[in-house]
């Protein structure tokens, strides 16, 4: 009895998990089964409800079978995206990674170890020519490289126009993320870029402080993957700020759409608010390292640019 020939789809990370479920959306057959876990399975089953899942036991029993003809991945650093790509590069199984960050690329296929590129997928998709001109800056295998549409900001765009959200002028969205966490993940060191998420969130309350805060009504997003009560603190440390609040419900689309302002340190999150037409900054401290981002609309937080944000408010 031949096995039915599968397509695996795997995915860990909300970032990647937003980008490959709006490819898979558009593509879908029988074929697709499918490896969620973390952030990614609530994302995918909010798109697909209805879809094939598997456990990790039975997708690695479906890998050594031969049953998995082509695999698909999202990327991150420390989860089971990695693995899958090497095991499918060692069993010539044909694996595509869709890229859907700007940041710490290499670091994706195995970087620093020096054999890193000998990691790379058979394809990695590029969403925007950003990307793809940063991978063949950092020497990526430039075979490997394509340049495909990127569904999820077509997603966003078609959502965006279907959602009738108010915009506070004097909205300020703040989209947190694990800083500590990436960083000490990719480089073994929870300061490696000279900032992480707390210290960007004194940053942007210092200046909002000292430019008057009865003018902002401030909205922090935590990161999927973070714990729901991490930036309950803040409430105590900025009794301040009135109309604060941390947003748990509304999905992230929404949030850009219902606040003027969109913050946040070096997140995709910024990328989607320039695509919504916000305003956007950038919260990380002047002594951190520099957003890799590769967008000149993601201004820098400095006084002077908030009180034009704020001054030029309809």
């Amino acid at each position: 009895m031949t096995l039915e020939s599968k397509t695996l789809i795997v995915a860990h990370d909300a970032g990647g998990a937003e980008v490959l479920s709006a490819w898979v959306k558009r593509n879908i057959d029988d074929t697709f089964i499918f490896h969620l876990n973390g952030p990614a399975k609530k994302i995918f089953l909010k798109k697909l409800p209805i879809i094939k899942e598997c456990s990790e036991d039975e997708m690695w029993r479906m890998i050594d079978s031969g049953q998995i003809q082509l695999a698909f991945t999202a990327s991150s650093f420390i989860s089971v995206e990695k693995a899958v790509i090497t095991t499918c590069l060692e069993k010539k199984i044909k694996v595509i990674t869709l890229l859907d960050h700007w940041v710490h690329l290499r670091e994706r296929f195995g970087f620093p170890d020096p054999e890193w590129s000998s990691m790379v997928s058979d394809e990695v998709w590029c969403g925007d020519e950003h990307v793809f001109q940063l991978c063949k800056d950092l020497k990526f295998p430039v075979e490997k490289l394509k340049i495909v549409n990127n569904c999820y900001w077509d997603e966003i765009k078609e959502e965006a126009t279907q959602i009738n959200i108010p915009c506070n002028q004097n909205g300020i969205l703040y989209i947190a993320e694990p800083v500590r966490e990436h960083s000490e993940a990719i480089h073994g060191d929870k300061n490696y870029l000279g900032y992480d998420e707390y210290s960007c969130l004194e940053y942007f309350f210092d200046l909002m402080t000292k430019l008057g805060n009865e003018k902002f009504d401030i909205t922090i997003r935590p990161h999927p993957s973070e714990e729901v009560d991490k930036y309950f603190y803040l409430f105590k440390k900025h009794p301040e700020f009135a109309q604060l609040k941390i947003e748990l419900k509304r999905t992230l689309i929404e949030d850009c759409l219902s606040n003027r302002v969109v913050v946040g340190a070096d997140t995709m999150g910024l990328v989607i608010g320039i695509i919504l037409g916000k305003l956007v900054f950038t919260t990380i401290p002047p002594e951190g390292k520099k957003s890799n981002l590769p967008f000149s609309q993601i201004l820098p937080l400095t006084e002077f640019n908030v009180k034009y944000c704020i001054d030029d408010r309809e």
